[in-house]
Formats: structure tokens, sequence, C-alpha cells
């Protein structure tokens, strides 16, 4: 278990200005917890098509107990705002994803 905690992605350096202004930067709330803001990151690099940092969003999404059905859906919805090229290279990213961790016997939801 201890090498999913290797998936979580580097730190950034933050002005500390920023930090005081947006507290929440790097942890999530009762109201929003990570979960959801992984998902929210999701989304975004999707639509962005940034398939690279999608790859480590993803996995710290399943690491917060995502599923892989709601990302599935994300990518499916990513289709209608972004278009379907940048959907389908999503869809790649996650497929390879699920396929490296299932044959490395780690779990997804």
């Amino acid at each position: 278990m201890n090498c999913l905690r290797t998936l979580q992605p580097p730190t950034i350096a933050v002005p500390h200005d920023l930090l005081d202004e947006f507290p929440l930067l790097e942890r999530g709330t009762p109201a929003r917890p990570l979960r959801s803001i992984w998902m929210a990151e999701v989304a975004a690099l999707a639509a962005a098509g940034r398939n690279t940092l999608l790859r480590t969003q993803v996995a710290n999404a399943l690491n917060a107990g995502v599923g892989r059905e709601e990302l599935a859906e994300i990518v499916y919805w990513t289709a209608r705002q972004a278009g379907l090229p940048r959907a389908i290279e999503a869809a790649r990213t996650l497929s390879a994803l699920f396929t490296e961790r299932w044959e490395a016997g780690q779990p997804i939801n």
C-alpha cells in the first residue's frame, strides 16, 4: 500500500500570500473533501488535454476513493464541453492507467 503514496503529485512552491488568500489549495474541507477536488481536477485536465498531468490526478482520485465508473463518466462528459478528440485521449489515458494498476495488483475501485 505504501507504493500508492508515491502517486501523489509533486509539491509545488506556492507564494505565502496566495496560500493566505486560498488556504485550501493543499487540503480538502468537510464541505469539499479531497475526493471531490480530485474529480474536478480530472475534469479540468481532461478538457484541457493535459494528459500527462491527468494520469497523475486520476491516480490520486483512485487513491481518494473515486470509482472507475465515475472517472469514465467524467471523461464521457468531457466530450460535450471540450470535444471528442480530447475525450478520446483522456479515455486512453484512463484505460492505460487502469490496465497498469490491474496488472500490478493494485486496487481499482
